[in-house]
């Protein structure tokens, strides 16, 4: 065998072993502390000529070899890819000369101390005088990291001892003692000579422990036998019957502390040394970011022994980390298990041994490779629980994966930011208790009995991964989860909705030409519509931002027509829906430009112009009054150009050395076009916000926005990103009044007594819950000619209705019991994102006008009508929790249309029930119908009669709500379908009517005649005028109304609900018979409320006397 030395291992500048060189090396080795907090000592191999050196890896060493040459036997050293050197090798005793006499000297003298010397227990020491000095002996059962306050302080480990129940810690402080910690192993005996009771107090922490002096104390390893005689011989010693130190250093361990285990196996593949990540096995990922891990990669097929470690199961379907990158070994697939050992700020990792290859090309030599190419292990938190370290890494290579940096200009520091901003602002949210502590690896040691800063909830074996979807697999996602939502009878819209509660997406939020926002990654993108609450500041820049949504919905309107050529078509309209609140910021782009709200100049109390300090290029200040919905017009080229108009308030800026003069406020039209690329900026606007400007011509107030043009928001909270402090907004305008459906009505009675017939010249801003969405076709659109002119503009531009036959959509909204009507012609102007059933909808500058029978008016859309989202999501289920008042139908009728309640008996009169073809209108069975149309598609439809009578008056409802039907039978949702079936099964109309007899009744017409039975129920709805019951059947009833929910009453003994009048239950079932009884009561109503008892008493004689 020949001798290298360092230096020439060095300029080899290859891999190599002991094996293959065939040779020693001999080198000095030294022990230097590790400039990286809580970590092992640096063993490194010193050339004894040149002085050059090279770090070790190996965990055991007799601090006798420190400073001194030795001769190593066995060995690998390898150079990895980014040129970093190192080299392994088990200690042996013969690796140094002469060490066999000083370990014989360093035996008798700790025979000496096992004769002479009283030696304790760590159990004895419950009870301790504070700077006693004593001997203690144990099982060494964790030693912890070297800590360091700060760079270059004083640093310093623990070591433990553990004896039934309690446990015991040796504090080392100083440099010196850094030689001594690679000589301690987990389960053998030590005995420790004149170590100091003392009292630690780092971090928050206090616990008393046992301080080792230096040149005073000693300490000795012994065999197991020794321990066990010495644990016997202590039995015998009084215990320490003094107590002054108010925190002794035996600490009880609670039973059920410590869940961790010792597990022994051989490393099968480096995944990421920087971390500590590695495969085990082929069975487990062993992470050893939170341990003093060793400084230096482990070779694959290095067999090592683990103490303290945790066994956890990770759950990721589609974890991009663990999947694709890491390329975890998992156990199971629905979901996929992953098997990962944890270490703790307690575990040890101990090498048993090391591959010495024969050939290079066996030395691996990526070991080093990391997760991205730009991490920084200082970017993590040390604080960081071990679901936290995982959670941030899939976050950060989500964003590789899906190449989320490209699409956005963002500098390696930029990214590293935005995996801090990832880490501090959500994880702390979902694992508060290491946040909240802010407990140290060091704190964790110590008080590993309360809290473990690796595994959140050692006692929780389980744990899920939040994984991020692609736009492309979420869009995949949405369509399997989504469920049908909202479809109208008769209607061609069927909205699917899906609600991600726990499924985050990370993505670059952008807008399109038209000015749309949209969601996008590397896979593609999906239009994005961002909701502001009412009264929530919309002071947040989301264009070229970096984004983590973590609720939102997701919508598909699916519209169905037939095409020119008589084909079925079909069209989606998908898109993403969340609130700003589950929208957080991570990077914003370098196009941003957020400034101040310069000081303002009032001037009779009234906003005038602004100052500025300095002199920038901001020329004047614009705030936003109104805006129009984006439209297609036709240039003079004969293409199609989408342009939006803003209305704003323009006040000058006066700089410190301006000549100009002051221009008063004034409005002025901004034009944001496709053709000029500023129509994507459209989504910075909104209605309120202080906009800055570079551009200033006081003569002109239409100003055609450029590509070119800086028109940039200004921050005016402190909220998410900006952190400018301005002024607020001074409003010298009359903020308009927003209605909602019930206040529609009060405009509805000044109409009939103001206007009587002429059209409302008036505008209004109303807010409701959307009920009812349906498209609308014309004679225009249903023209041959114009259907595919539609078409195409929808097609290209989204502009229009998604129909060939249609143009205009219908939309119905709610407030409590109240409906309102509103019919938006959309014409040239861009589809409305979110305005569908369940959501509320804020419409500014919507017209009015009257219906063209009775007292009624709806609302229209104008060429300034715009739509705002307000809440999504919402309950459909009709609400009466409002003040209605209660109402007696005998009562005269009132001159305006008025919801009212009333305590009613109900009777079913006549029923209709079929299923009814969308396209053709006609009976369908099976998905066919009897117009033999291609796509037809089946609708329930119900037409139902009721009788309404209080004891006063007797009324008639005609109904076509199903609902209604089957809250009057108390139908489950499960026999609705079953009542549905029976009806598409047969193929034919259900019909029933009380006035036929039914020898062999059907399941259906027991159904109607038990509802004929008593029974009384809170009855809400308006009466119907003369215009409003045209085309209605006719009845004997002279008085309808409209009935739009029923409440059964369960509790008869409350007197708020019992009926005016009580009808007699012998009454005949005839409905002629009946009618004569109804007739005399409301005549009676009119005179004293006294004859109506004496009415009803002889009207009860006469039908006992004659036997009916």
């Amino acid at each position: 065998m020949i001798i290298q030395l360092v230096h020439e291992l060095l300029a080899q500048n290859q891999s190599t072993s002991s094996s293959l060189s065939k040779a020693y090396i001999v080198a000095r080795i030294q022990i230097v502390p590790n400039d990286n907090n809580f970590s092992c000592p640096i063993i490194q191999l010193v050339d004894p000529t040149t002085h050059q050196n090279v770090k070790c890896q190996v965990d055991q060493i007799n601090p006798y070899s420190n400073n001194q040459i030795v001769c190593l036997r066995q060995w690998t050293w390898t150079i990895l890819t980014d040129g970093s050197v190192f080299v392994g090798f088990i200690w042996d005793p013969s690796c140094l000369d002469g060490l066999d006499v000083i370990m014989q000297k360093h035996t008798a003298r700790c025979q000496k101390l096992l004769n002479d010397s009283i030696i304790y227990r760590p159990l004895q020491l419950r009870k301790s005088n504070q700077l006693a000095v004593l001997n203690i002996s144990g099982k060494v059962s964790a030693i912890s990291g070297v800590y360091q306050r700060k760079a270059g302080s004083i640093p310093c480990y623990f070591v433990e001892l553990e004896d039934e129940d309690y446990t015991l810690c040796v504090w080392f402080l100083g440099k010196e003692f850094i030689k001594y910690y690679w000589d301690f192993r987990i389960g053998n005996y030590y005995v420790f000579s004149d170590v100091q009771v003392a009292t630690l107090a780092l971090n928050q922490t206090k616990r008393g422990i046992l301080r080792y002096i230096p040149i005073q104390s000693k300490y000795f390893c012994i065999t197991q036998y020794q321990g066990q005689i010495l644990e016997n011989a202590a039995a015998r010693i009084p215990s320490l019957t003094e107590h002054t130190s108010v925190f002794p250093p035996a600490v009880w361990l609670k039973s059920d502390a410590d869940d961790s285990h010792t597990y022994e196996g051989v490393i099968t593949r480096a995944i990421d040394s920087v971390l500590g990540i590695y495969e085990i096995d082929h069975q487990y990922t062993l992470c050893l970011f939170h341990s003093a891990r060793l400084s230096l990669p482990c070779h694959p097929k290095t067999r090592i022994r683990l103490h303290h470690i945790h066994s956890v199961q990770i759950q990721a379907d589609n974890s991009l980390l663990l999947n694709n990158h890491w390329k975890s070994p998992f156990s199971s697939d629905a979901p996929k298990t992953y098997s990962f050992l944890i270490a703790c700020p307690r575990s040890r990792i101990e090498i048993l041994s090391i591959p010495i290859y024969t050939t290079a090309s066996e030395i691996p030599l990526d070991m080093k490779a990391c997760s991205m190419n730009s991490l920084d292990q200082s970017s993590f938190d040390e604080n960081m629980n071990f679901m936290q370290l995982l959670q941030t890494l899939e976050f950060k290579w989500t964003l590789y994966y899906y190449q989320l940096f490209m699409s956005i200009s963002m500098s390696p520091n930029a990214l590293l930011q935005a995996t801090q901003n990832y880490a501090s602002t959500l994880l702390s949210q979902d694992h508060n208790e290491a946040a909240d502590q802010k407990l140290s690896r060091f704190t964790s040691f110590l008080e590993f009995n309360q809290f473990c800063n690796a595994v959140p909830s050692s006692r929780n074996a389980k744990f899920s991964l939040q994984t991020y979807p692609s736009i492309e697999k979420l869009k995949k996602l949405g369509s399997q989860k989504s469920q049908s939502k909202y479809s109208p009878p008769l209607s061609d819209l069927n909205i699917q909705h899906a609600s991600f509660e726990d499924c985050p997406i990370i993505g670059v939020v952008d807008a399109f030409s038209d000015g749309q926002l949209c969601l996008k990654d590397g896979t593609g993108y999906i239009p994005l519509l961002v909701v502001y609450p009412k009264d929530h500041s919309r002071d947040i820049i989301l264009i070229e931002t970096l984004c983590i949504i973590r609720r939102f919905d997701y919508i598909n309107e699916e519209t169905s027509f037939k095409n020119s050529s008589g084909n079925a078509c079909k069209t989606e309209n998908i898109y993403l829906t969340c609130y700003i609140e589950d929208v957080d910021i991570l990077f914003t782009g370098q196009s941003h430009l957020l400034t101040n709200l310069p000081d303002a100049s009032v001037i009779n109390s009234f906003l005038d112009h602004f100052k500025a300090e300095e002199k920038d290029d901001v020329l004047t200040i614009l705030h936003i009054r109104n805006i129009q919905p984006t439209r297609a017009v036709f240039s003079s080229k004969n293409t199609v150009v989408l342009e939006s108009h803003i209305i704003a308030i323009c006040y000058d800026v006066i700089h410190p050395d301006s000549t100009c003069q002051t221009v008063s406020p004034h409005f002025v039209t901004l034009v944001l076009s496709s053709e000029r690329d500023s129509l994507y900026q459209l989504a910075q606007f909104h209605i309120g916000r202080w906009m800055a400007s570079s551009y200033k011509n006081p003569r002109q107030s239409l100003w055609r926005v450029g590509s070119k043009m800086k028109i940039v928001p200004i921050a005016t909270n402190t909220s998410k990103i900006h952190i400018v402090p301005v002024l607020n907004p001074i409003l010298h305008f009359k903020v308009p009044k927003i209605y909602d459906v019930k206040g529609i009505q009060k405009i509805s009675a000044q109409y009939n007594s103001e206007y009587s017939g002429k059209h409302i010249q008036k505008t209004i801003n109303l807010i409701g819950l959307v009920v009812y969405k349906e498209y609308v076709s014309s004679r225009d659109s249903l023209m041959p000619e114009n259907r595919q002119r539609i078409w195409e503009l929808y097609k290209t531009h989204r502009v229009g209705c998604p129909q060939m036959t249609s143009h205009s959509i219908l939309v119905r909204l709610r407030s409590g019991l109240s409906t309102f009507d509103i019919y938006i012609n959309l014409g040239l102007q861009i589809m409305p994102l979110g305005v569908i059933p369940g959501s509320v909808v804020l419409f500014t500058n919507l017209g009015l006008k009257p219906k063209r029978q009775g007292s009624v008016i709806y609302g229209f859309g104008t060429t300034c009508t715009y739509f705002t989202l307000i809440e999504t999501s919402q309950d459909l289920n009709i609400s009466v929790d409002q003040d209605i008042p209660t109402y007696m139908l005998g009562e005269s009728v009132p001159e305006q249309r008025r919801l009212f309640k009333a305590v009613c008996h109900i009777k079913l009169l006549k029923l209709h029930m079929q299923w009814i073809c969308k396209t053709c209108g006609l009976c369908a069975m099976a998905d066919k119908c009897g117009g033999l149309c291609d796509d037809a598609r089946a609708v329930f439809k119900v037409k139902m009669t009721l009788e309404v009578r209080d004891g006063t008056a007797a009324c008639l409802s005609y109904t076509e709500d199903e609902s209604l039907l089957f809250l009057l039978w108390g139908c489950s949702q499960s026999q609705r379908n079953n009542i549905k079936q029976q009806v598409f099964s047969s193929g034919e109309p259900f019909s029933y009517n009380s006035l036929d007899k039914y020898q062999e009744q059907s399941q259906l017409e027991k159904l109607c005649l038990k509802n004929n039975t008593p029974g009384r129920y809170w009855v809400y709805g308006y009466f119907l005028t003369n215009g409003d019951m045209e085309g209605l059947p006719g009845f004997y009833f002279s008085r309808m109304i409209k009935t739009v929910h029923l409440e059964p009453i369960t509790n008869l003994s409350d007197s708020k609900v019992k009926a005016p009048f009580e009808y007699p239950t012998f009454v005949s079932s005839s409905l002629c018979d009946q009618y004569k009884v109804f007739r005399l009561i409301p005549y009676a109503v009119q005179n004293n409320i006294k004859e109506i008892y004496q009415l009803t008493e002889r009207i009860n004689k006469h039908y006992i006397k004659g036997g009916q």
